[in-house]
């Protein structure tokens, strides 16, 4: 550690890797304001002119839910919308709560103005991905002569921003070569307002993760909520016999893989927001993430390195190197700090650590003044970065389904 610290503070080096930080920090900076750009301009250019009229959209809006308490918000943010879809499908999966989910559902739905179905499926072993499937057979079959073009695809504890549906809609009628528009998610503000430093890391991890992408083409459709094409989604059942993977753990990514592999784009835009849960506790969030990592794995080492996976290679090299990068920075400046300054060049300590903060505080600029605090501290972000070090590793030899509650 000591001759790393005199390497990093104290030679030619130490110039180089510090000018290396900025340019990479600036290039990343550049590149997301132009993405985003590019989305937003390309998606959702002709939204006043086209949504001048306020007749319902052909979207059926497909919730899976399991158990799921607060069924009622998710509803009352598809009852909001600016634009109203023509019908709402939820699936009933695997119920073991009384039928208090079920009480909640009806009496939002019977109070608002919208058509629906409530489906119900016993003892699905494909859980989520069964219920989907089983929604969107319901809806081919019932509802697929009505002009129905979209499916609004949504967990049931998300909740989705008021011009999600208006948004999503102007994006795939504008681009009819785009199978799907999926929503950048962020925590729930109701979650952020608590005093739960976890719930304020995931919120960050998420709002720079949305904010951050490389590519106009997203690596994974997220199931928090989309917008999907029917049409699109017809050729996927057809050619790999299902819409949603019943194998995955992570069936939006394999929707999105095989949706690619057809010759579909796949689009998300900073405008179209969900608010989605975060989870309480580090057993909940890493049992989540083993979930989500090792589905991802499992598709890619499935897939292999082809056209539609080779940049999400790249991207899975990205994470590990950037997230082991900034853990060793924080690292050795904590080391350096402890065994005295008087050693060490304090302009080259102190500068990645500055750096790095102005970085993160680019992402969590709209964020809480209490959030933007928490990230300048050190400790917190060592204490996350090697959170997701370790689930990424784990989730390496963990060859066996994750359990989850869906």
């Amino acid at each position: 550690m000591e001759t790393l610290l005199n390497i990093l503070t104290n030679s030619f080096f130490a110039y180089i890797l510090n000018g290396t930080i900025v340019v990479i920090l600036l290039c990343l900076a550049f590149r997301t304001n132009y993405i985003k750009n590019w989305s937003n301009n390309n998606l959702l250019s002709s939204i006043v002119e086209k949504n001048s009229y306020k007749e319902e959209l052909p979207i059926v809006v497909l919730i899976p839910n399991r158990n799921e308490k607060r069924i009622g918000d998710t509803l009352k943010s598809v009852i909001k919308q600016t634009r109203k879809p023509k019908h709402v499908v939820i699936v009933f999966n695997n119920m073991t709560d009384n039928g208090f989910s079920e009480k909640i559902t009806k009496k939002m739905l019977e109070i608002s103005d919208l058509n629906y179905t409530l489906l119900f499926m016993e003892n699905n072993p494909n859980l989520k991905s069964g219920a989907l499937n089983f929604g969107y057979s319901w809806i081919k079959e019932n509802l697929r002569g009505k002009d129905y073009k979209y499916i609004c695809q949504m967990d049931s504890d998300t909740e989705l921003d008021e011009k999600f549906l208006e948004y999503t809609y102007s994006g795939l009628e504008n681009n009819p070569s785009v199978a799907a528009i999926s929503s950048s998610f962020v925590g729930n503000p109701k979650l952020i307002k608590k005093s739960n430093i976890l719930y304020w890391m995931q919120h960050f991890e998420y709002i720079k993760y949305h904010n951050s992408s490389v590519t106009k083409e997203i690596n994974v459709i997220s199931g928090t909520g989309n917008l999907l094409r029917i049409k699109a989604l017809e050729e996927v059942s057809k050619e790999f016999n299902a819409v949603w993977d019943n194998s995955s753990q992570v069936e939006d990514y394999s929707l999105t893989l095989n949706l690619k592999k057809l010759g579909w784009k796949t689009r998300k835009s900073t405008e179209c927001v969900v608010y989605t849960d975060l989870m309480p506790t580090v057993k909940d969030l890493i049992n989540q993430r083993l979930r989500w990592q090792r589905g991802t794995f499992d598709e890619l080492f499935k897939r292999g390195f082809t056209k539609a996976t080779y940049v999400d290679y790249l991207k899975e090299i990205r994470f590990l190197l950037m997230t082991f990068f900034e853990l060793s920075i924080y690292l050795i400046l904590l080391y350096g700090f402890i065994n005295g300054l008087r050693k060490y060049n304090l302009i080259f300590m102190i500068f990645p650590l500055v750096i790095i903060s102005i970085y993160n505080l680019y992402y969590a600029k709209s964020l809480p003044f209490k959030i933007r605090l928490l990230i300048l501290g050190i400790f917190p972000l060592i204490c996350y970065n090697a959170l997701r070090l370790f689930w990424w590793f784990t989730s390496l030899f963990t060859f066996k389904k994750i359990k989850w509650n869906e």
